[in-house]
């Protein structure tokens, strides 16, 4: 088998493609990985990037979760081959043509990322109701929510997901994406692909208007 693929390796892979080059240094690779800010992007995650870490801290500890910090290790590090390492033979046999543009592997780190904020979400906020100072303070709002009649660990647990949510979609990244986005798919006259002065559109509104055809 590893002689056939090594024939069909040399033989009828397509030809080397090797256009998309390094942008950033190792270190600053490995940082945006773990500050959850690929492609240089100007702020980072923070609220995502603590969890994942600490969740990637906790899969190490747990033996059925180790799986889940390898692939992201794996992942990371091809990641940091592609935008970091210089053209040659080993940034191409390790990347080869489709990851050398490293948006695709920075679009893949989410599937794992995220899982990993779970983890370390629910490890933080477990450490924190059962410490010396939190284990007093959880019985008591506990306490006092179950005398309404609703239950006070399910309510507590519900706000800290949604205020976590909140700080994580909202807070900076979030703004700067959307700014970032907006600017490339803006319709006006310095646009790309398609400019209000194009034959079927009205200038005014920018709404495309019918084009009118004769026949004889």
């Amino acid at each position: 088998m590893l002689a056939v693929a090594a024939v069909l390796w040399l033989k009828l892979r397509p030809a080397p493609y090797d256009n998309w080059g390094p942008t950033v240094k190792p270190g600053a690779a490995v940082g945006e990985i773990l500050t959850a800010s690929t492609m240089q992007s100007a702020i980072p995650a923070v609220v995502v990037s603590v969890l994942s870490v600490c969740g990637l801290l906790t899969t190490f500890k747990v033996g059925r979760w180790r799986w889940m910090a390898a692939c992201y290790g794996i992942l990371g590090g091809l990641y940091v081959v592609a935008a970091s390492f210089p053209k040659g033979s080993i940034r191409d046999l390790l990347v080869g043509t489709w990851y050398q543009d490293t948006y695709r592997l920075a679009a893949l780190l989410p599937l794992l990322a995220t899982p990993l904020a779970v983890i370390g979400g629910v490890r933080l906020w477990d450490s924190a109701r059962t410490s010396r100072f939190g284990s007093p303070i959880w019985r008591r709002w506990t306490a006092s929510i179950d005398r309404t009649g609703a239950s006070g660990a399910a309510v507590l647990s519900t706000a800290a997901v949604v205020v976590f949510a909140l700080v994580a979609s909202i807070a900076g990244p979030l703004t700067h994406y959307i700014g970032g986005a907006s600017s490339v798919y803006r319709f006006d006259a310095q646009s790309e692909l398609l400019t209000p002065d194009e034959p079927g559109l009205d200038p005014a509104t920018s709404n495309p208007r019918p084009v009118r055809c004769c026949h004889s």
